[in-house]
């Protein structure tokens, strides 16, 4: 799941779910490897062609999460605080 803040029109700005796009984006890109079920290391190219088709057919989850007005500081424990509240409320 990745929630988004609409800041305009044509811009949307990530609360929650960096790590998770950056860490997705740089797996397919074979920048990095992941341990299969025996153990080994595998980079995205080396996994057989339906487990790829898998992994790119896949919806993600995404929320907007409706943030207005308030300004929100990035990183600061205050702002990661209501974010998640306004989350929340939301559901």
């Amino acid at each position: 799941m990745i929630y988004f803040n609409k800041v305009s029109d044509n811009k949307l700005e990530v609360l929650d779910g960096q790590q998770r796009i950056t860490s997705f984006g740089r797996y397919v890109t074979n920048k990095f490897a992941v341990k299969d079920e025996n153990g080994m290391q595998q980079y995205f190219s080396g996994i057989a062609a339906d487990k790829q088709s898998r992994i790119m057919a896949t919806k993600l989850l995404i929320m907007n999460a409706k943030v207005r007005k308030q300004r929100l500081k990035s990183g600061s424990k205050s702002s990661i605080l209501l974010a998640y509240r306004l989350i929340i409320k939301k559901y």
